[in-house]
């Protein structure tokens, strides 16, 4: 927005330790005194790399309901525990299309002993490919009744998150000089001299995150899920690593 600051002036720092790899907003900014008229814009962009490897990741729930015909003040019995043996149509499907046994995993959810998680790692991942092994997933699993259905997620992951990264600064700074440009058009002032920037990066895991790294390993994203969980496949989504950017620039207005 167009802003003259009033009574107080801009506290601005850029603390010692921060670097592009690691701090979530990184910023250049210089002292304005507080009578100076300033013109402050925001710019969003975003840069896309295909994806070297993805993880399809299945949730399965066993058939389980109480037998509630117990005799009164009876015991309940026991309720079953999955096992990863009990995917094993389903394992045994997804070798037959071509996926390594080592590249699938199969673990218990901690909050269930009814519940299976299998990760499914996919090399060279295409959005055909993708929603093929879930279909056959999933089929696989119903077959037998044994399981009430499963829900599905997909992380990416590229190797080549540079050129993602600076794809979205630079349309972030493309879009923040023209809203200058056109503010200041509107206004009848004259852009002058950029007084401050910052930067707040973010990468995509299914959803954009601040704060977190660009994922260039299946493993690093598994641990980012724990804390920001995953989005429903959407078999629309193309198999990309996605950056987003949002740079804010503060410039000096000439009359």
């Amino acid at each position: 927005g167009l802003f003259i600051p009033k009574s107080s002036q801009a506290a601005t720092f850029t603390p010692s330790s921060a670097t592009p790899s690691d701090d979530v907003q990184l910023a250049q900014f210089v002292a304005i005194p507080s009578d100076t008229p300033t013109l402050s814009v925001t710019g969003n962009g975003i840069g896309r790399v295909p994806a070297d490897q993805a993880a399809i990741i299945l949730s399965y729930s066993l058939n389980y309901y109480p037998d509630m015909s117990s005799e009164p003040g009876a015991a309940p019995a026991a309720p079953p525990v999955a096992q990863a043996s009990d995917l094993k149509p389903v394992t045994d499907a997804l070798v037959g299309a071509g996926i390594a046994a080592g590249d699938i995993a199969i673990v218990r959810e901690p909050y269930s002993a009814q519940t299976l998680r299998m990760t499914v790692r996919v090399n060279n991942p295409t959005r055909e490919r993708i929603s093929t092994l879930i279909d056959l997933a999933q089929s696989s699993a119903l077959k037998d009744s044994k399981f009430i259905g499963s829900t599905s997620g997909v992380i990416y992951v590229s190797r080549n998150c540079q050129a993602a990264e600076d794809a979205a600064r630079e349309s972030a700074m493309t879009s923040a000089r023209a809203q200058a440009a056109a503010l200041a058009a509107t206004a009848g002032v004259s852009v002058g001299e950029l007084m401050s920037i910052s930067s707040s990066p973010s990468w995509g895991y299914g959803g954009m995150f601040p704060g977190v790294g660009c994922p260039t390993t299946v493993d690093e994203s598994l641990k980012s899920l724990s804390a920001y969980g995953l989005q429903p496949y959407d078999p629309l989504t193309s198999p990309e690593v996605t950056s987003a950017n949002s740079i804010s620039l503060v410039y000096l207005i000439q009359p």
